[in-house]
């Protein structure tokens, strides 16, 4: 079908006049398509070109305005330090309104909260596992207070009053199993043993 000027003009129009109306009803995903898809048609049509950046901007600013919402609802949670909760929302935000420097503030400002949340748990974790094993160590009870030593150490390898603490629980055991080796060789009569135990 061949067109004539008058009615690629009337075509054009209309398409413009539609986008616009697409626009008013704030349909800014449906005036983008309608827009994209005139400018294959039209590729060197000025008034197409500015419509699509116009709609561009106006989307662009519309879900701004929704994550600006969003973000300001959200900020309750910082209250409660319920980090799980606004990682979800901040990634939903990220997915829906890409490379937002107001949501990768927010989430550069999240991971440093739960970097921060996460180190004084560990502490926590290790101050209550040194704690257990100082307990079981006055018992007398050092393969307990070692297994306790062990799960912690995983917490923090490089630990140096954990490190501390094995060495003086392994310490303690092989002393507290030679004193009572050494014990039941004297009760038996067995005293050269008894004697050569306690000296090496």
């Amino acid at each position: 079908m061949i067109f004539f000027a008058s009615e690629e003009e009337k075509i054009l129009k209309n398409a413009i006049s539609s986008i616009k109306n697409l626009l008013k009803e704030s349909e800014y995903q449906k005036a983008l398509h309608a827009a994209e898809e005139l400018l294959l048609a039209f590729p060197d049509n000025v008034e197409i070109f500015m419509l699509r950046e116009k709609t561009i901007n106006l989307w662009q600013n519309e879900r701004l305005q929704i994550v600006k919402k969003t973000l300001n609802e959200a900020s309750s949670l910082w209250k409660g330090k319920n980090y799980t909760e606004l990682k979800k929302i901040y990634e939903n935000l990220d997915q829906y309104l890409p490379d937002c420097p107001l949501i990768q503030a927010e989430l550069f400002r999240l991971n440093k909260a739960m970097e921060a949340a996460d180190a004084v748990a560990r502490l926590e974790y290790i101050k209550k596992g040194l704690s257990l094993s100082n307990f079981h160590e006055k018992k007398e009870d050092f393969l307990e207070s070692l297994k306790v030593l062990k799960k912690v150490s995983e917490v923090d390898p490089s630990n140096a009053d954990i490190f501390r603490a094995v060495f003086r629980n392994k310490r303690k055991y092989v002393d507290y199993n030679l004193k009572h080796t050494v014990a039941e060789l004297l009760t038996h009569g067995e005293y050269e043993e008894a004697l050569h135990l306690s000296t090496n």
